[in-house]
């Protein structure tokens, strides 16, 4: 469920292997808060507000590429870190750290500079913004009441599930 911003609200369903490795998503406003919708995880509709597709998104996907960009960055000598201390990231005790990669998209990075704030209780990221080399944001991720091996059930992965807001009317919509 997305938390803030314009999508605010927007639910998305996704089962690996499942419902012909399409996407559920739920629109919580105008006519299409009445229809749920299928959607490949790569479709433009989905692309035209992601970066990523949809099998590309989570807190592992962010881990992995900030992680790679990092490590690669820092065995090349490229990666400048400023630690901006201590800080409050929606109600956990939080360091933030900076990286600042080289200002040139030839250099294969996925972004200029990143902020990410770590939980110092379970070392996670809990929250990052990305840069693009204009040094504009073109990645907001935020994690809350984030729990590890929550111990999930097939319930969690069923629209039908009262939690949600998906409509019992599914649409599946194509690009072409």
């Amino acid at each position: 469920r997305w938390l803030s911003g314009p999508a605010e609200g927007r639910e998305a369903l996704f089962v690996e292997g499942a419902n012909a490795n399409k996407v559920l998503f739920h629109e919580p406003r105008g006519l299409a808060r009445f229809f749920s919708f299928w959607l490949a995880p790569a479709s433009e509709r989905v692309m035209r507000e992601s970066r990523y597709p949809f099998t590309e998104i989570g807190i592992g996907r962010l881990i992995e590429r900030v992680g790679r960009d990092a490590r690669r960055a820092r065995a090349r000598g490229e990666l400048r870190l400023v630690d901006h201390g201590r800080t409050n990231i929606m109600g956990r005790a939080a360091r933030r750290v900076e990286g600042i990669l080289p200002r040139d998209p030839a250099a294969g990075y996925g972004s200029y500079r990143m902020i990410v704030g770590i939980d110092e209780a379970s070392g996670l990221p809990i929250q990052a913004t990305l840069y693009d080399w204009s040094n504009v944001i073109v990645g907001e991720y935020s994690y809350s009441d984030l729990r590890l091996n929550p111990g999930l059930q097939e319930a969690d992965f069923d629209p039908a599930n009262p939690v949600y807001g998906f409509s019992k009317w599914r649409i599946s919509l194509s690009d072409g």
